[in-house]
Parts: structure tokens; C-alpha cells; sequence
């Protein structure tokens, strides 16, 4: 059930990450709202199986900045307010090490990593 709930959760943050950039950089085309309604039809599909399994996602986000995700967990937590989102950021390298060791000891935390390097 956990290794479910981490793909979901990875699926759910994919998926937003995804739709916030195909909706910002596309212009409004019919091939682009076919392909939206699509999108959001399989991230509703995500965010429902999500609720059911407990409703948090936790996301390595990489950066220097502490607050540069702030938009992203804003735009995140208006579109689904019934899910918590926990984003860490820190340097990638440190969420690359981070990765490795909770991979080894058979408890990972993060949901989905969104790193700048690897």
C-alpha cells in the first residue's frame, strides 16, 4: 500500500507540475484544450485516488531559495485544498544523498523529487 501511495503522490505531482507549464507556455489552440481536458481529466483521476489514501504528498523540490516554490504550492493547494503538499527544498545534491539513504534503509519519504541536478 505505501509503495502505491508513493507512486499516486509522484503521479499527482507530476501531473500538476506538467499541466502548470503546458497551460503557461501553450498558446490556445483546439489540439492544446483537447489536450488540457485530457490532463486534467487524468490528474482529477490522481487527485481522487489520492484523497482516498490519505490526502499527502511530499515533494523534494531543488533550489537555493527558501519561498521560490511558494507560487507552486499556492497554485497546488488551491486546485486540490483536500490534499496536504509538504515541499522540502534544498540543494539537489542534498536531496540526491537524502534519496539514496532513505532508498537504503527502506523508508523513503519523498513522494516525487523535482531536482535541478543529479
Amino acid at each position: 500500500m505505501q509503495h502505491r501511495n508513493k507512486l499516486i503522490g509522484a503521479a499527482i505531482a507530476t501531473a500538476l507540475a506538467l499541466t502548470a507549464v503546458t497551460t503557461t507556455a501553450m498558446a490556445d489552440t483546439t489540439a492544446h484544450r483537447h489536450s488540457t481536458v485530457s490532463e486534467q481529466n487524468q490528474l482529477q483521476a490522481l487527485h481522487r485516488a489520492a484523497v482516498a489514501e490519505g490526502g499527502k504528498v511530499t515533494v523534494y523540490m531543488g533550489s537555493d531559495a527558501p519561498g521560490q516554490w511558494d507560487n507552486l504550492a499556492a497554485a497546488f493547494h488551491q486546485q486540490f485544498p483536500d490534499v496536504q503538499l509538504h515541499l522540502v527544498t534544498d540543494l539537489s545534491k542534498y536531496h540526491d544523498a537524502r534519496i539514496d539513504n532513505q532508498i537504503a534503509s527502506g523508508r523513503l519519504v519523498a513522494d516525487a523529487a523535482i531536482l535541478q541536478t543529479t
